[in-house]
């Protein structure tokens, strides 16, 4: 699970700017943190997997292609 706040500000900046997309954020009681995608991108999906292996953490995606959760590795 990501609790590095600067991380979430940093990736979502970098997705609007680089895609023109908003990344949105959730941190839900008892559902813990993930992002999420309004619409399926494999671009958007490969950039986030590679963006946050340079953190040495590990993106887990939805079949659907829409959520992202991120853990250690």
């Amino acid at each position: 699970m990501i609790t590095d706040y600067t991380l979430v500000s940093d990736i979502k900046k970098q997705i609007a700017e680089k895609f023109g997309i908003n990344l949105h954020f959730h941190d839900t009681c008892g559902s813990g943190m993930y992002f999420s995608l309004d619409v399926r991108n494999d671009e958007i999906t490969t950039f986030i997997q590679q963006y946050f292996a340079t953190k040495h953490l590990n993106v887990i995606v939805s079949e659907n292609g829409l959520n992202f959760t991120v853990q250690s590795n």
